[in-house]
């Protein structure tokens, strides 16, 4: 990526982020699962952390034990403690909605319209939609 971005951008310096503490708080997350402390954990959940910040939304992919739960999961946890432990404003309390759509069938999952009673049945996700922006909460969600 900062090859493609220097060649792109010959002479612009990108700048260095300080994640600091927040290298500090994941040390402690991983430590308290029980988890490796592994260079490439902390990239991913920093990376995360940047994306989630630049973005309306995330998906994540990728194969069977490369990482996506524990990524997600640390960096929940790592925020809601820097939240806690008032590490500063950028930091929330994260509640998550997991949802796993393999489990729900179409009309299970995003709500259905029956047409001969022309009513409409919420599904799982705009349920969730709607308690998410219902919530006045500054928390993360």
């Amino acid at each position: 990526f900062n090859g493609v971005t220097s060649d792109l951008f010959p002479g612009v310096d990108v700048p260095h982020l300080d994640y600091s503490i927040m290298r500090t708080a994941i040390e402690k997350e991983l430590k308290t699962a029980n988890l490796q402390l592994i260079e490439i954990t902390y990239t991913k959940i920093i990376q995360l952390y940047e994306t989630k910040n630049s973005r309306h939304s995330v998906m994540i992919v990728g194969h069977s034990g490369s990482g996506k739960t524990v990524t997600w999961q640390m960096l929940r946890n790592t925020l809601s403690r820097l939240k806690k432990e008032n590490a500063g404003p950028q930091y929330q309390v994260v509640k998550d909605f997991p949802i796993n759509p393999k489990a729900l069938s179409l009309g299970e999952l995003y709500g259905e319209f029956n047409l001969s009673t022309s009513e409409w049945t919420d599904g799982v996700l705009s349920a969730v939609m709607r308690q998410a922006c219902a919530d006045d909460k500054p928390d993360e969600k």
